[in-house]
């Protein structure tokens, strides 16, 4: 949400009161991130935009209060070539048993770290590669959250030596 406050002046030079103007923006479909209305997810680009709004902290009279947000994809998503690994999840995605299709040059996993606090759910995933490295995950590198109802279609050729479809690290 934004606010802007807005002067005017007249030839005499004299500034009238201000008027505000409010202004709501979200590249999200719908959705306040809220665990009860969860930032809708329905492109690519929204997809994208998550690792900008994984989490809040702020300092309360109590200490650090963290916000996680929540989100869920509304569409079968397919990422692109220009996909770059979210370092961490610290919120909630929720796939609504949803595909998200990783571009077949993609060779990294999607996340990081899945935080305590993260999670992905009921989110279907569909990957055909030929992949010739040391280390590859799909999903994390460390998951420290959940990750729970996940439904993997992989195809190609995998010459790895240290390989997770899931995760790398469960702690």
């Amino acid at each position: 949400q934004y606010t802007v406050k807005i002067y005017a002046m007249n030839d005499l030079g004299v500034m009238s009161l201000p008027f505000d103007f409010t202004a709501n923006y979200s590249i999200y479909a719908s959705g306040s991130g809220s665990q009860e209305d969860p930032y809708i997810i329905s492109t690519a680009e929204q997809f994208l935009a998550i690792r900008e709004r994984n989490t809040i902290s702020y300092e309360s009279v109590d200490g650090t209060v963290a916000l996680h947000y929540y989100f869920q994809l509304s569409d079968n998503i397919t990422l692109s070539n220009s996909y770059t690994k979210m370092e961490k999840l610290d919120g909630v995605l929720l796939g609504n048993g949803k595909t998200l299709t990783i571009p077949n040059t993609y060779t990294e996993s999607l996340f990081g770290t899945i935080t305590k606090d993260g999670s992905v759910t009921n989110l279907v995933i569909t990957k055909n590669n030929n992949i010739s490295k040391s280390t590859y995950r799909l999903i994390a590198d460390m998951n420290e959250g959940t990750i729970d109802g996940l439904s993997l279609t992989i195809s190609g050729t995998y010459t790895v030596n240290n390989l997770a479809f899931v995760a790398g690290t469960n702690t």
